[in-house]
């Protein structure tokens, strides 16, 4: 018996591949960008503070007006405000409270625009 012929297939011409296709097909590509966001997502994770921000370990944290006077100065120091030496309990805690007040607005002007 004869083999039967095989017909002949078109071959299609293929073009050199060109660096963003060589780019696209490597591995190293897609682990070096893995790598990039694990990095990324690791620093903001575990730098000294968050990406949103929080309140230092150190600041007290309530009502203002169950805090003692040294609370009360250390929380203003650390919002840059510098108490007055002759500024009584009462008074302490009303600036904090106008200042957390003040600082609440803005942050929802920020957030959400004119309010």
């Amino acid at each position: 018996m004869a083999p039967i012929p095989i017909p002949q297939q078109h071959q299609i011409q293929m073009r050199s591949p060109t660096a963003l296709d060589r780019l696209l097909s490597s591995r190293n590509a897609f682990f070096a960008f893995a790598g990039i966001i694990v990095g990324v997502s690791a620093w903001a994770i575990w730098r000294d503070e968050p990406l949103l921000g929080s309140p230092s370990p150190d600041d007290p944290f309530g009502d203002p007006s169950e805090w003692s006077e040294p609370e009360l100065r250390r929380w203003l120091m650390a919002h840059d405000i510098t108490p007055d030496e002759q500024e009584t309990q009462e008074q302490l805690v009303q600036v904090v409270k106008a200042c957390i007040i003040e600082r609440t607005a803005a942050a929802r002007q920020q957030n959400y625009g004119t309010v």
